[in-house]
């Protein structure tokens, strides 16, 4: 997440350029011991002032964050340099290997030695071979079909009355899911960019980590159909939507260990809440390159896919 208007406003521009210190930091210090008194003196705000200050900017707190570089990290070391599971757990942090595993596992869905299988078998594979896809908009037609029903031959009348109510129905929540419009930055790198595909979920925090509560995954950007969550487990309004968009033909490995935003472009938005009777607002997601403040991905999504172990909806 973005201080909108960071440059114009001096103010913003300072915190966002606090909470980047704060970052750095982190990850020049995985393997120590750390502490928010440490990230707050590298922001020069107090804890307090520096906890509101990163959270209102990134999302999260400045422990989930730490958590998620840490986890990222470690998957890039089993990814590059494939050392022993230990290691790993001692040069991102931990003096506990049980810990580590656990927290490992509860984060990127798969336990340490698991993944290192998964990447040794699937890591090489271009993701798109190992992700359902849909074309924008695929979702929405198939849902409208649905909630229509079957109704034979009555064609031209029945086509009709789907072009009158259709932003109506597909604003609902209770049979269709939440619509939303995933756009791209608007520059002339972007205008060049490869065919991708977008990964739009809903998290109950600003960090892709853990299973999303629901996802979809489209061919391009445009309109998506988020599936609505079955227990969120807290306010919708409180939980977070991520899109994170990458070429087609990227390899699993490089999707995961993307610590530099070279291959990916984010955003996020806070879920619109569900209203009466079941609807809500559509939400809207901007992709940008990912910043120092953005949250790395941490879930290893394709593995799990290729694992058979989440499903996708599409």
């Amino acid at each position: 997440m973005t201080v909108a208007g960071s440059a114009a406003d001096p103010a913003a521009a300072s915190q966002l350029a606090a909470v980047e210190r704060a970052v750095t930091r982190m990850r020049d210090n995985l393997a120590d011991q750390q502490y928010l008194i440490d990230h707050a003196e590298a922001g020069l705000f107090s804890p307090f002032h520096f906890h509101r200050v990163f959270r209102s900017i990134t999302s999260v707190t400045p422990a989930r964050f730490l958590a998620a570089l840490r986890m990222a990290e470690a998957q890039r070391l089993i990814i590059r340099e494939s050392p022993r599971i230990i290691d790993v757990c001692t040069a991102v942090g931990y003096s506990s290997l049980g810990t580590f595993t656990t927290q490992f596992t509860r984060l990127v869905g798969l336990s340490p030695r698991r993944y290192q299988t998964m990447v040794e078998e699937y890591g090489q594979c271009p993701v798109a071979d190992l992700l359902p896809v849909a074309a924008p908009g695929d979702h929405l037609d198939r849902a409208d079909r649905a909630d229509r029903g079957d109704r034979g031959d009555q064609g031209e009348r029945t086509d009709r009355t789907d072009r009158t109510d259709r932003t109506d129905r597909t604003d609902r929540t209770d049979r269709t899911g939440i619509v939303g419009h995933i756009i791209g930055p608007p520059t002339a790198e972007w205008a060049a960019a490869p065919d991708g595909l977008c990964l739009t979920g809903m998290f109950p925090y600003g960090v892709p980590q853990q299973a999303p509560l629901s996802c979809t995954m489209t061919s391009g950007l445009g309109r998506v159909l988020l599936p609505s969550p079955q227990a969120p487990g807290r306010p919708q309004d409180r939980c977070r939507i991520l899109a994170v968009w990458f070429p087609a033909d990227l390899r699993v490995v490089d999707l995961l260990d993307d610590s530099a935003g070279q291959h990916r472009r984010v955003g996020s938005t806070t879920a619109p809440p569900q209203a009466a009777a079941g609807r809500t607002a559509p939400f809207r997601v901007f992709l940008h390159r990912p910043l120092p403040s953005d949250p790395p991905m941490v879930y290893a999504l394709p593995l799990l896919l290729a694992g058979h172990r989440l499903p996708l909806a599409t």
